[in-house]
C-alpha cells in the first residue's frame, strides 16, 4: 500500500496528507522492529512531504502525534516535525499530552516535556512534582527539561539518581543535566569531580570509564576557573584511567585567557614526567603526551 505513495513521490505527483498518514501507519505497523533500517528508509520521504508542507499537514501530523494506538517511533518523529514549526496551538497540544495523567508511555510524556521546556513554556512546577514517581526514561528527559528551565531545586535529586540508576546511558544523560542546572557553582563542580574520580558511583560497575568521562566533558563545559583548575588535577591524578585523562586535557582548548599560562606551565612539567610515569603502559603515555603537546602548540599560538 505504501509503496504507491513512495512512487508517486518520487515521480513528482501531489500526495494528500491522509494517504502519508495512512502509509505511515502502515509501514510502522507491520515493520514494529526496524531491524535493518527498512522503516527509517521508507519513512524518510514521507516525513519530508509533512515537514516541507507542513502548513497543509498540520492536522495529519498532530493526529499522528496524539494516536496512542501507534508506535512511539512514529509520533516521536511527529513531535520532532511540530517543534520544527512550533506556534501556540502546537504547544497547547503538545502539553495536552504531557499533561495526560493516564499515559504511561514514558517516552511520549519525557519528549513532550523537553519539547516544552525547550521553548521554555514553564512546566517546571509539574516536572518538579513527577520526579520522584517518574520511570526512569522519564526522569532522562525530565532531568533535561529542568535543566532548560534553570529549575536549580531538582540538583539533589538528579544527583541522588546518578549514583542510584544501573543504565550508564541513562547515568550520562543525568550526568550532563546536572552540570548544565548550575554550571559555575561551586557544589556542582565538587560533585562533578567525585563522579570523574570514580569514588561516588564505585558501586555501580557498569561501565564506570564512561560516566568519568562524562562528567569531565561537564567540568569542561563549566568553563570556569575552579573547574579547569579541577580537570588540572584530574590530568595529573596518576590513579586516574588514562582516557579520562586525555578528555581532561582536551578540555584546555577552551580555556579562559587568564588561565593559559598557569596551565601551560602545569602541562609543561607534566610532560616531562609521563615519560618516566610506572602507572601507565607504554602506548598510554605516548598518547598522554601527545595529547598534552597539542594542547602546548595550541597555548603556545593563542
Amino acid at each position: 500500500m505504501f509503496q504507491s505513495v513512495l512512487d508517486d513521490i518520487e515521480n513528482g505527483k501531489s500526495v494528500s496528507a491522509e494517504r502519508i498518514a495512512d502509509a505511515l501507519k502502515s509501514i510502522f505497523l507491520n515493520y514494529p522492529k526496524d531491524i535493518h533500517g527498512e522503516v527509517a528508509l521508507y519513512a524518510l520521504p514521507l516525513f519530508l512531504q509533512l515537514d516541507q508542507n507542513f502548513a497543509s499537514c498540520k492536522e495529519t501530523v498532530v493526529g499522528l502525534y496524539r494516536e496512542k494506538e501507534l508506535p512511539d517511533t512514529l509520533r516521536v518523529a511527529m513531535l520532532e516535525i511540530m517543534d520544527r514549526h512550533f506556534d501556540h496551538d502546537l504547544a497547547g497540544v503538545v502539553t495536552d499530552v504531557f499533561m495526560d495523567k493516564d499515559s504511561e508511555d514514558s517516552l511520549m510524556l519525557g519528549k513532550s516535556a523537553k519539547v516544552l521546556a525547550g521553548r521554555n513554556i514553564d512546566i517546571s512546577g509539574e516536572l518538579m512534582e513527577r520526579y520522584p514517581d517518574a520511570t526512569d526514561v522519564e526522569k532522562r528527559y525530565y532531568a533535561e527539561s529542568l535543566a532548560y528551565l534553570k529549575k536549580k531545586e531538582a540538583l539533589p535529586m538528579i544527583s541522588e539518581d546518578i549514583e542510584r540508576m544501573e543504565d550508564v546511558a541513562l547515568q550520562s544523560s543525568l550526568i550532563q543535566s546536572y552540570a548544565k542546572l548550575a554550571p559555575g557553582d561551586s557544589k556542582t563542580i565538587s560533585r562533578l569531580v567525585e563522579i570523574a574520580d570514580g569514588s561516588s558511583v564505585a558501586k555501580n560497575e557498569l561501565k564506570p570509564e564512561i560516566l568519568s568521562i562524562q562528567a569531565v566533558v561537564a567540568l569542561g563545559r563549566s568553563n570556569t576557573p575552579q573547574a579547569y583548575r579541577e580537570l588540572l588535577e584530574v590530568v595529573e591524578n596518576e590513579e586516574a584511567l588514562p582516557s579520562v585523562r586525555i578528555v581532561a586535557v582536551e578540555s584546555f582548548y577552551t580555556l579562559p585567557e587568564s588561565m593559559k599560562a598557569e596551565v601551560a606551565v602545569s602541562l609543561q612539567k607534566l610532560s616531562t614526567e609521563i615519560p618516566n610515569s610506572k602507572s601507565l603502559d607504554h602506548i598510554d603515555r605516548e598518547r598522554l603526551s601527545t595529547h598534552i603537546k597539542r594542547v602546548l602548540s595550541f597555548l603556545s599560538k593563542e
